[in-house]
C-alpha cells in the first residue's frame, strides 16, 4: 500500500510528530510511505524521523505568522494553493492520501486526485483557536473566517471517505459541525525515548533545591500561560523556592514577561525554547510537576510524554487528554484557573506517595496503550478499509452488502 501523509509544515510540533511517528511505523508495516509538504525545520526531531521520504516544493514556502487579518487570509490561501500544486504533481502515485491539519484536507479535494482521502483531524477548522483573536477583533476577518467555515463544511462531507481524531472531545465536535462520525485514535508518545533515566537532570540545569514548575506550549493564548504565571505567584507564599518553566516561543511572550514583571516574579519564572527532544526530556525530568491548564485543545501529547519521563501532570478539563487521564486515574484535572492550580499543585506536593502510585499506572498505560506502533496498526486498517469501498464502488458494488 502506498499512502501520502499531507500537512502544511514538519517542526518539532506535537501534531506534527504524530504525522512522523506514523509515517515511520506504517513504513514498518511494510507500507511505502512519504510526507508531503510545504517546509521542513528538522532540527530537534530524532534521527530516524529525519530519514522519511518528503515531498517539497522546490522553492519551500516557511510557515508565516497569523499577524493580521489582511495576512492570516493571504497566507491560509497561499498554503492552500500550494499544497493543491504539489498534491496534483505527486499524488496519483499514491493509494490513499491522508491529510492532517488545515489546510491539507482542502488541498486534497481541490486536487480532485481521485484517491481515497483519509481525514486525521486534530482540530475543527484549525485556524480559529489560532486567530481567536482576530475572530473578535476584525470585521473583514470575521467575514473570511465565516464564509470559509461553510466551504469548509461542504469540502469535508463531499471529499473526506474518513474522519479520525484523536479524543472524545473532538469527535463530539466533529459530530456537532459536520453531523459526521469519526474514529478517536489517541495520539501516542515515544515511551522508550522519553523514559530513558537522565541521573540528575535537575542538578543539569541549575536547578537543585528548587521546586520545579514545568510549562510547555506555544505562547499562544490558549495555552494558558498566564494562568501558570498567577498561579506560581500564589504557590511562592508557601513554597518560596518553586520556580516556573515556561517552555516554547510564540507572539504572546511579551504579554507573558509583562506579567512576570508586574507580579515581582522576575527570578522565579525561567523562559526557554527547547530546540530538541532530548532537552525537552531533561526538563521533563528535572521537573517536579508538569502544569497543562489550556483552553479549548483537542487533545495534548505533553502529559503523557511526561508521564514516560516517570513525572505527574495537572491538566485542564478543556483539554481532550483529560477523558483519558481521568479513566485511568493518571494525572490531576482542573478547571483552568490561577487559584484551583495553586491549590492542586500544593495538595501535589503534599502527597508525594499518592503522585508516585499515579504517576507507576500512568508510566504502564502509556508503555502497554499509547505506542506507536499500535496508532499505525489502527490507521493501517482503515486504509485497508477506505481502499477496499472504493474498489467495490468502482466495480458497481454496494460496499455495505
Amino acid at each position: 500500500m502506498k499512502i501520502l501523509l499531507v500537512t502544511p509544515h514538519i517542526f518539532a510540533g506535537g501534531a506534527e510528530k504524530v504525522v512522523l511517528h506514523s509515517a515511520q511505523k506504517l513504513q514498518d508495516l511494510g507500507c511505502e510511505v512519504a510526507v508531503a509538504t510545504l517546509s521542513l525545520n528538522l532540527a530537534g526531531l530524532p534521527q530516524e524521523l529525519k530519514n522519511l521520504r518528503f515531498i517539497t516544493p522546490k522553492k519551500q514556502l516557511p510557515a508565516s505568522e497569523l499577524d493580521g487579518s489582511r495576512v492570516t487570509v493571504q497566507s491560509m490561501a497561499e498554503e492552500t494553493f500550494a499544497l493543491f500544486r504539489l498534491l496534483r504533481k505527486h499524488a496519483a502515485d499514491y493509494d490513499v492520501l491522508n491529510p492532517f491539519n488545515f489546510p491539507s484536507y482542502w488541498a486534497t479535494l481541490f486536487a480532485l486526485t481521485r484517491r481515497p482521502v483519509v481525514w486525521t483531524c486534530s482540530e475543527v477548522l484549525g485556524p480559529y483557536r489560532k486567530t481567536k483573536s482576530l475572530y473578535e477583533t476584525s470585521v473583514f476577518f470575521r467575514i473570511a473566517f465565516n464564509f470559509s467555515a461553510s466551504v469548509d463544511r461542504q469540502i469535508v462531507k463531499w471529499g473526506v471517505d474518513e474522519i479520525v481524531t484523536y479524543s472524545n472531545q473532538n469527535r463530539q465536535l466533529i459530530l456537532e459541525k459536520y453531523g459526521l462520525p469519526s474514529k478517536v485514535i489517541p495520539a501516542c508518545v515515544d515511551f522508550e525515548f522519553f523514559s530513558q533515566r537522565i541521573s540528575h537532570a535537575k542538578e543539569q540545569l541549575g536547578y537543585l533545591g528548587n521546586v520545579i514548575l514545568l510549562h510547555v506550549g506555544w505562547l499562544v493564548p490558549s495555552k494558558n500561560h498566564l494562568v501558570s504565571i498567577r498561579a506560581l505567584y500564589k504557590i511562592k507564599e508557601k513554597v518560596p523556592n518553586a520556580k516556573l518553566i515556561i517552555v516554547g516561543t510564540g507572539s504572546f511572550e511579551p504579554t507573558l514577561k509583562q506579567e512576570v514583571s508586574r507580579l515581582g516574579l522576575g527570578d522565579s519564572v525561567v523562559f526557554t525554547d527547547a530546540t530538541s527532544q532530548e532537552q525537552l526530556r531533561l526538563l521533563y525530568q528535572a521537573c517536579d510537576l508538569n502544569i497543562y491548564p489550556v483552553r479549548n485543545q483537542t487533545f495534548g501529547l505533553v502529559p503523557f510524554e511526561v508521564l514516560a519521563a516517570g513525572k505527574p501532570s495537572i491538566v485542564s478539563r478543556e483539554c481532550g487528554a483529560a477523558d483519558l487521564i481521568e479513566t485511568q486515574k493518571i494525572g490531576f484535572l482542573i478547571e483552568p484557573d490561577a487559584d484551583e492550580l495553586a491549590k492542586t499543585v500544593l495538595y501535589a506536593l503534599e502527597y508525594p506517595v499518592l503522585v508516585e502510585a499515579m504517576v507507576e499506572r500512568g508510566r504502564k498505560y502509556v508503555s502497554e496503550y499509547l505506542t506507536w506502533t499500535r496508532y499505525a496498526q489502527e490507521m493501517h486498517a482503515i486504509f485497508k478499509n477506505v481502499l477496499g469501498t472504493q474498489r467495490l464502488t468502482a466495480e458497481g458494488k454496494n460496499p455495505k452488502s
